[in-house]
């Protein structure tokens, strides 16, 4: 008690707002992330009976052996680099046309592209599902239409990931249009008129100016594509479930680590196994992170 009262009332203030946050961050963050990696270096299986048995780095050895790791590894990078790209390009392109028209179109316009989002995604992956259906599916009707060569979509190894990738994007980038255009909207009209001053161009007051000062907004807006496009799942479980083939078919060609780490931690009770896939994902989602932090970062505010 005698401590308590020498203590300074601020300081009492950031003990009692700062020690629950940071128990809560341990508790559901920290300890979660410890575990993951203790589990990884143990044979535990769901079904077996006893304690685990310790195996040191043997799973490790293990996944970088399995041919299955390096598919799965391959097709979750192809994917991120198909949906970052062009989630990027065109929610910046789309928020650059909205930032321009009125208000009240602009309200109604953000609507329309955010509706998706509202989209149950098993439901969003059924509905493309028909849409990419060979015979009969919207795309290869507009294909043939327009007398362009048709496709098979979900049921071709060449073309099953990019369909899934096609329906995520249609999903989200609504999304990341509504933070880049409100990032735009909060540029000073100050630096725009400067630059027009001084005799630049479209081209030239984009670039130098709009981009630059929208650059910890771009950051945010390519951390998270990154991290919604490594961590896939949902839409390619059901999208190849739907169209008849084996999740992450046809031939392994959708098949991500998500699914890899589902497969081997709750189909085969693998979970020391999964555990250590999941350690591995964690830390190639973490170098990408810090990738781009490092080559987009910025020294100055406004």
């Amino acid at each position: 008690m005698k401590l308590m009262k020498r203590i300074n009332p601020k300081t009492k203030f950031f003990l009692s707002a700062f020690l629950p946050l940071m128990a809560l961050l341990f508790i559901f963050r920290i300890f979660p992330i410890i575990k993951l990696f203790i589990l990884s270096t143990e044979n535990f299986y769901l079904k077996a009976m006893g304690l685990p048995s310790w195996m040191g780095f043997n799973h490790y050895l293990e996944i970088f052996n399995d041919e299955l790791f390096l598919i799965s590894l391959k097709n979750s990078l192809v994917y991120t680099g198909f949906y970052v790209s062009i989630v990027f390009i065109g929610s910046f392109l789309i928020s650059l046309g909205l930032a321009k028209v009125g208000d009240k179109l602009r309200n109604n316009l953000i609507l329309c592209y955010i509706s998706p989002l509202m989209t149950n995604i098993a439901a969003a992956g059924v509905l493309f599902v028909y849409f990419f259906q060979p015979q009969f599916g919207l795309f290869n009707f507009i294909l043939s239409g327009i007398h362009l060569p048709i496709s098979k979509w979900l049921y071709d190894p060449g073309s099953a990931l990019f369909s899934v990738v096609i329906m995520d994007i249609w999903r989200n980038i609504g999304f990341f249009t509504v933070l880049l255009l409100t990032g735009m909207l909060h540029i000073p009209r100050a630096f725009l008129e400067a630059a027009e001053v001084d005799g630049a161009g479209l081209w030239k007051k984009y670039w130098y100016v709009v981009i630059p000062l929208l650059k910890p907004t771009l950051l945010l807006v390519i951390i998270m594509c990154t991290i919604n496009a490594m961590k896939v799942f949902e839409p390619i479980y059901v999208m190849t479930k739907t169209a008849g083939v084996d999740a992450g078919g046809p031939v392994n060609s959708t098949y991500v680590l998500s699914l890899y780490i589902y497969n081997s931690a709750f189909r085969f009770s693998r979970f020391g196994f999964g555990s250590a896939i999941s350690v591995i994902f964690l830390i190639i989602a973490g170098v990408l992170i810090y990738l781009q932090m490092r080559f987009m970062r910025t020294t100055w505010e406004y």
